[in-house]
């Protein structure tokens, strides 16, 4: 079931939903609007095909700031890897969707390609969300560290999940944010 902004709010206030910085307009009817980290991770255009399960073929990535002053501009058909500001912690019982805001989603900005986060995601060490995001658009459209990016739809899970995603995997995806994949590891 999806939490209405009142169990959000129970579940913040019990620790078992972590997130970090939170402003209270952020706590919406039925999710949580997260916003974008200030650096981006962009991949190296290629031609050579990319087998998933060989780390070895992944492009490489350019790290960049979002400039404070001017943004940064996605042209048409352009992908990076950016991070929320917020650092998320689920408990077992409880797991989050990415979700587009409809007025992004409307200028051709899709962050929702990677959905789900499991239960326990981040639950004993909150860290930001990366995001995978696509200007599926018919135009070039500015992002701006700070802005809002995305919903973060939490539902409850029953029972409970019996092993947390950081207990199941407890090295992937540490470190730093955004993160670049690590499927084939």
């Amino acid at each position: 079931m999806v939490l209405s902004d009142v169990s959000i709010r129970r579940y913040l206030q019990s620790g078992r939903l972590r997130v970090f910085p939170l402003a209270d307009d952020s706590i919406r009817p039925a999710s949580i609007c997260l916003h974008l980290g200030p650096t981006v991770l962009v991949p190296a255009s290629t031609d050579t095909p990319i087998d998933p399960s060989d780390a070895a073929t992944y492009p490489s990535t350019e790290s960049r700031n979002i400039d404070v002053a001017h943004g940064f501009t996605m042209p048409r058909s352009h992908f990076l890897l950016a991070s929320t500001v917020e650092s998320v912690g689920l408990s077992n019982e409880i797991a989050g969707c990415v979700m587009n805001i409809s007025g992004l989603a409307r200028l051709g900005v899709n962050v929702a390609m990677a959905t789900h986060v499991s239960p326990g995601f981040g639950e004993s060490d909150p860290r930001p969300l990366t995001l995978e995001i696509y200007n599926v658009g018919a135009a070039p459209v500015t992002i701006r560290a700070g802005m809002r990016i995305c919903h973060l739809v939490v539902s409850s899970v029953e029972p409970a999940a019996s092993i947390g995603y950081d207990m199941l995997f407890p090295r992937k995806y540490r470190g730093h944010s955004p993160s670049e994949s690590q499927f084939g590891e």
